[in-house]
């Protein structure tokens, strides 16, 4: 894509989330995830709302250890200490949490999520490697190649916005398609209650799946 349609994305999710603070009446913003592709996107498509406030790190690690020793899933600890650290600084100075969550992500991957609003939860992985030169993505894909991806987030979208079956859009990926169904079945379950700034026919969170 050129850079004029991701400087439209990008006003449309500044705009979002400056909508969301001023009914809020919420001071500023706070970072929900960990250190990221997304988070370092959000931050410059934020850049006019103010510095996007992140949790001191020192914080992060004593809650990651006390996840830790709790018996908290090895690959969730880390998010889940950021996410409450970042919900302590958002509580004690007035702030949004946001997460830096992608669309594919979203739609991939059943752990809990970092915030309930996700100004990213419209932009595929894939749009993050261009813009970042790398991108997270779900457990489903990870280690996958950035075209491998590509096509399943092509199939995802056939499905989701083009009136495609499922099972026919993701029978061309071949083997790369084969746990990707029940990812999205596992993960439907958290795309509820969300704010997620509107940038395609269909979002998660607004528009129910078909």
């Amino acid at each position: 894509m050129t850079a004029e349609p991701w400087g439209g994305a990008a006003a449309v999710v500044a705009g979002v989330v400056a909508a969301e603070l001023s009914r809020t009446g919420l001071a500023g913003v706070a970072l929900a995830s960990p250190p990221s592709p997304e988070a370092r996107l959000l931050a410059r498509w934020l850049a006019r709302l103010g510095p996007l406030r992140a949790p001191d790190p020192g914080a992060v690690a004593d809650l990651a250890g006390a996840l830790a020793a709790a018996g908290a899933p090895a690959r969730q600890v880390e998010a889940m200490a950021w996410r409450a650290a970042a919900e302590a600084l958002a509580a004690a100075e007035g702030l949004l949490p946001l997460g830096a969550t992608n669309k594919t992500q979203l739609l991939l991957d059943d752990d809990p999520l970092p915030a309930r609003v996700l100004p990213l939860g419209d932009v595929w992985a894939s749009a993050v490697w261009a813009l970042e030169g790398s991108a997270s993505l779900p457990p489903v894909l990870g280690g996958t190649a950035p075209g491998t991806v590509a096509a399943v987030e092509a199939a995802l979208e056939a499905y989701l916005e083009g009136g495609a079956r499922l099972e026919d859009a993701l029978a061309a990926l071949g083997a790369a398609g084969g746990g990707v169904g029940p990812a999205l079945d596992r993960a439907e379950w958290r795309r509820r209650g969300l704010l997620v700034p509107k940038l395609a026919r269909w979002t998660a969170g607004t528009d129910l799946a078909r």
